[in-house]
């Protein structure tokens, strides 16, 4: 990271994993389906789409850069698009320095997501749609500090976790699944699709 980012305080983190450890196995669901992702065609090779080194470079919402590797995915492509333009949005530039980009899908069977549209989980965390989907993590890394997503994918992905299905903050009704290679296991599949769908 360019700049030292300070975590959330420790007592905050602390509450975050003893409600994600009572918990349980409630709000832990199944994805198995389609996702899509929008990839600079630099990155275009499968194994980079699914590694997850590019979250590692950059932060996002669920987690600083340089902790954990991490792929942003969305259940559909118009979501998938609308997250890629997302930066550019935020910043107020024109939307064509977010393009050239690559529209990709990939196949995913992952047993082990923490459901986050799930409204019974979100009330047992105390984790609001509001927190998730308007939260300015981009302000609060300027000034040095995780911000509350990101501490709680921190926890998430510490739990065990192969990723979250959360709600988007560019679409409404839409939602992304945000995976954790590194805690895939091996009956987990995360591939991409032989066939790019389209370059934008």
């Amino acid at each position: 990271m360019s700049l030292r980012i300070d975590p959330v305080r420790a007592d905050v983190t602390d509450a975050i994993e003893k409600r994600l450890k009572k918990l349980g196995s409630f709000g832990t669901c199944k994805i198995a389906t389609t996702v899509y992702r929008c990839i600079n065609p630099k990155y275009a090779r499968p194994e980079d789409i699914i590694s997850g080194k590019g979250g590692f470079r950059a932060a996002g919402r669920w987690h600083l850069a340089g902790t954990i590797p991490v792929t942003y995915t969305s259940l559909d492509p118009e979501t998938a698009l609308s997250e890629t333009l997302g930066h550019a949005r935020y910043y107020n530039l024109p939307l064509n320095t977010n393009l050239p980009r690559i529209l990709v899908s990939l196949h995913v069977d992952l047993p082990h997501i923490l459901d986050l549209t799930n409204g019974k989980a979100r009330q047992r965390l105390r984790f609001s749609i509001k927190i998730i989907t308007k939260n300015d993590w981009r302000a609060d890394n300027r000034h040095r500090r995780e911000s509350i997503t990101q501490a709680w994918g921190r926890s998430i992905a510490a739990r065990g976790y192969e990723g979250i299905l959360a709600p988007s903050a560019t679409t409404p009704k839409a939602n992304n699944l945000i995976v954790f290679p590194q805690n895939l296991s091996s009956k987990s599949i995360f591939t991409v699709d032989k066939t790019i769908i389209e370059q934008a």
